[in-house]
């Protein structure tokens, strides 16, 4: 190549280098630097056989992925990096009894699918002094700590299994913004989860059960929510000390050996729609608190505090029972007493006939629903197809199933009154047949006759059955009277055209 060949040949080369260059500058100044998988473990040629070695030659951004095995290892993450695990109960981190298993120093690290046991004697699974992390699908067991958060924030706890550690399942101390979600803690020597000099944390749909001491501890901290969690079978079940402007709502405190909700020298705390069942003692209280949501939305379920025998009564069938129950300790109340459980969907049945639906995911037959709401001499159904009814009663050897989005008639021999667990009805689909068909109202807002009849195909009548009347009330052209159907509330629709229903209305 000549001179002149040789320096068109650079000049190619320099510009396509620069042009790379510029293109990596470019991509990076969108996309960020590309982040890399590292392995650990298995059977690839090039990967780690120890977790801490991945994290040393790891960069911010990248991911290591841990193959099943057990890895006898004190792992320290320094660098913001996600660290997975191919299985959490076969993917195991053990210390040998010796400092934490996971010591978390830097923002922004992801663990997930670990099992993670055999911290030193108050050390931790995993411990946490930094922010914006996420632990989650991990199993942590045999520690002194499950999860220990310390001068740390905005760190997440999600669908982890914290149990049989040797002190706490989850310590959250001078910290700020945790969230614990969707974990079970359990089987730990003391309590399951403490909250101390913290502020502006959650705990939310948890399961806290037989913990030797305290299910839930909450001390010298203000403003934390703790929400639909079941709190059981430890000593106490939940605790506030020297702890302000929190919120306890929508947890079922139950059986637990000593006391349900307990509350010591703290104020402005607000305790309502919790369902407090068959604790030694359901709630003591010797601050100033809020045990209510105010009338008509209602304060809690207390088991010993729901029928005429203990003082209980509905007379305007509110569902409120009429006089406050007293928290033992000071002088706190609850103005509006739940007569019903917090999250059951309550049916109640007249004497004699009734039009009913199950808004409710559910499971039941008819004679399965027969045998569960006392009282019940018959039950009939509706088949559209052949214009008829369909009937369960004591020695009828017919059974059918009750399905969404149906209504059913209940004859009862008195009044009673029937719950099931609320988890609402979504969709339905229901062919509709020239004739009479009969539907349940599933939505939580209520319609109208009216709008019922202008949201179905060829519907020339809607009636709704009146138990206290025992006659149906009728909409249809030119009727004046327009009537309302609320959720759990059958009614019937005859129609001259085949559709199909999918809550229309």
């Amino acid at each position: 190549m000549d001179k002149r060949g040789v320096v068109i040949y650079i000049s190619f080369c320099i510009g396509v280098f620069l042009f790379m260059m510029n293109g990596v500058i470019q991509a990076n100044e969108k996309y960020g630097t590309l982040s890399s998988i590292l392995y650990v473990g298995g059977s690839g040629p090039n990967n780690y056989t120890k977790i801490q070695y991945a994290i040393d030659n790891a960069s911010n951004g990248d991911t290591i992925f841990v193959y099943s095995g057990i890895y006898y290892e004190n792992v320290v993450v320094n660098k913001s990096l996600n660290l997975i695990g191919e299985d959490k109960n076969t993917t195991i981190i053990d210390a040998s009894y010796a400092g934490s298993v996971i010591y978390i120093f830097t923002d922004h690290a992801n663990i997930s699918n670990f099992k993670i046991n055999n911290s030193g004697y108050l050390e931790a699974g995993i411990y946490i002094s930094s922010s914006n992390n996420t632990i989650s699908n991990c199993n942590i067991s045999n520690n002194g700590y499950g999860i220990y958060t310390q001068h740390s924030s905005s760190n997440t706890i999600s669908n982890c299994n914290i149990h049989s550690n040797n002190d706490q399942g989850i310590l959250v101390y001078y910290s700020s913004n945790i969230t614990i979600s969707n974990c079970n803690i359990y089987l730990n020597t003391n309590e399951g989860v403490v909250f101390y000099f913290s502020s502006s944390n959650t705990i939310s749909n948890c399961n806290v059960y037989s913990n030797n001491e305290y299910g839930i501890y909450v001390c010298y901290s203000s403003n934390n929510t703790i929400s639909n969690c079941n709190v059981s079978n430890n000593e106490y079940s939940m605790v506030l000390d020297y702890s302000n402007n929190s919120i306890i709502t929508k947890n079922i405190v139950s059986d637990n050996n000593y006391g349900g909700i307990f509350i010591g020298n703290s104020i402005n705390n607000h305790i309502y729609h919790n369902n407090l069942i068959d604790n030694n003692l359901n709630a003591y209280d010797i601050g100033n608190n809020t045990w209510d949501d105010g009338y008509p939305s209602g304060g809690n379920y207390w088991s010993d505090f729901d029928e005429p025998s203990e003082g209980a009564y509905d007379n305007n069938s509110d569902g409120i029972v009429d006089t406050p129950y007293n928290i033992l300790g000071g002088s706190n109340v609850d103005r509006y007493p739940l007569m019903y459980q917090v999250g059951k969907f309550i049916i109640k049945l007249s004497k004699e006939w009734n039009l009913i639906t199950l808004p409710c995911k559910n499971s039941y037959n008819a004679s399965s629903l027969f045998n569960d709401i006392e009282g019940c001499s018959i039950i009939l159904g509706w088949n559209a197809n052949v214009q008829d009814f369909e009937l369960y009663a004591p020695g009828v050897p017919y059974d059918f199933a009750i399905e969404d989005g149906y209504g059913y008639f209940i004859g009862m021999k008195n009044d009673s009154i029937f719950s099931l667990a609320d988890v609402p009805v979504e969709n339905v689909s229901i062919p509709l047949y020239i004739g009479w068909n009969m539907l349940g109202w599933f939505k939580e807002n209520v319609t109208t006759a009216s709008s019922i009849y202008q949201n179905i195909t060829g519907c020339s009548i809607v009636l709704r059955w009146n138990a206290s009347m025992q006659d149906f009330d009728l909409y249809a052209p030119g009727v004046p009277n327009d009537f309302v159907i609320a959720r759990g509330e059958g009614f019937l629709v005859a129609v001259d055209e085949e559709s199909e229903w999918h809550g229309e209305g």
